[in-house]
């Protein structure tokens, strides 16, 4: 983070804590709260009678001072944090403040409301979340003034946290990048050596829903690199939600979205058209899965985009799914190769 931008975070948080202090009795307010994404702050806060679109973190109030408490203790333990340019996941911040973050989730709370009141993203305020992701390919990265990280070991490299820096380099030769949904997929290919028989690419995999880091370096990938996304993910609830959170962002996250999120991603497969044209090995839609694709056949950012609602109807329709593995078992002549190059050919992107 350059030093402007530390210095008026530092100044935001001098400016905040000074209004707490000020106010009678000692208060934090959250207007339009509703965007904190917080699931139990009706337990917690009070309510303005006057404004519905303000909430109240009162310490004077005993179902919202351990709350308070915690909110503005860990605000004063960011600022020494960025003071002395110190980093911590947010699970070594609980273990560090036991006695007054009595648990993870208080911690988690605490964080989504500085980060709301703030209006900046938890990696600008040095605290890191676990890092899971995985990129392989011809891909360079300076994190650091000496630190250069080369993307072709064995099995993947991990994403380092300091991906979230504005002064990360990345260079490559790569014309484009391929998510992968799993990590088990993402060995396969490496192991059957992808990147050889496909050297334009870059493989990234979130393991499963990614964490914020994974989305930094796609994002990062697509805007400052110019490099195509697409998606290689399951037939199936998950497979498409995963892919809408690398898109569009995450309930958690949506404040910072801008940050996070991928809009131009393209959907490569497995498409839910895919299962009869293919001939690939299907399972069962549970009905615990159905009324989640209803649900999501309801969300704004998919009732917009009508190839990705077409594709979640037919899901429906046909109760059925499928793994990115069924593709392996179409034939002993097509492979996972032959699938990508298909749909990049057929331009079958959504």
């Amino acid at each position: 983070m350059n030093t402007n931008k530390k210095n008026d975070i530092l100044r935001s948080i001098e400016d905040l804590i000074k209004r707490i202090i000020q106010s009678d009795p000692p208060t934090i307010e959250l207007h339009d709260w509703r965007k904190t994404n917080l699931r139990f702050t009706d337990r917690l806060t009070t309510t303005s009678s006057t404004d519905s679109n303000v909430r109240y973190i009162k310490f004077h109030r005993k179902q919202s001072r351990m709350l308070f408490t915690s909110v503005v203790h860990l605000l004063t333990k960011i600022y020494h944090m960025l003071r002395t340019d110190a980093w911590y996941t947010k699970r070594e911040i609980y273990y560090d403040e036991i006695d007054i973050m009595v648990n993870q989730r208080m911690v988690d709370s605490s964080l989504l409301i500085i980060c709301y009141l703030l209006k900046c993203p938890p990696w600008e305020l040095n605290i890191m979340s676990s890092t899971k992701g995985l990129v392989a390919g011809p891909l360079c990265m300076k994190t650091g003034e000496d630190e250069i990280i080369t993307c072709m070991s064995p099995g993947g490299t991990i994403i380092p946290h300091r991906i979230s820096s504005r002064s990360t380099e990345l260079r490559t030769q790569a014309k484009c990048v391929l998510i992968v949904e799993k990590d088990a997929t993402f060995q396969r290919l490496l192991s059957e050596k992808f990147l050889e028989k496909m050297p334009m690419f870059i493989l990234v995999t979130g393991k499963g829903y990614p964490d914020i880091y994974t989305r930094i370096l796609v994002k990062k990938l697509n805007e400052n690199l110019h490099l195509p996304i697409l998606a290689l993910l399951d037939a199936d609830y998950d497979g498409i939600y995963i892919m809408c959170v690398y898109r569009f962002g995450s309930a958690k996250m949506s404040s910072f979205a801008d940050k996070l999120a991928t809009p131009n991603i393209r959907w490569l497969g497995i498409h839910p058209s895919d299962l009869e044209s293919y001939a690939v090995e299907t399972l069962t839609l549970e009905e615990h899965e159905k009324n989640k694709l209803r649900s999501l056949a309801k969300k704004e950012w998919v009732v917009q985009n009508k190839e990705l609602l077409k594709q979640v109807n037919i899901l429906l329709n046909l109760g059925q799914k499928a793994e990115i593995e069924a593709i392996y078992k179409t034939s002993r002549e097509f492979n996972i190769f032959d699938y990508i190059g298909d749909k990049i050919k057929k331009d079958e992107l959504y």
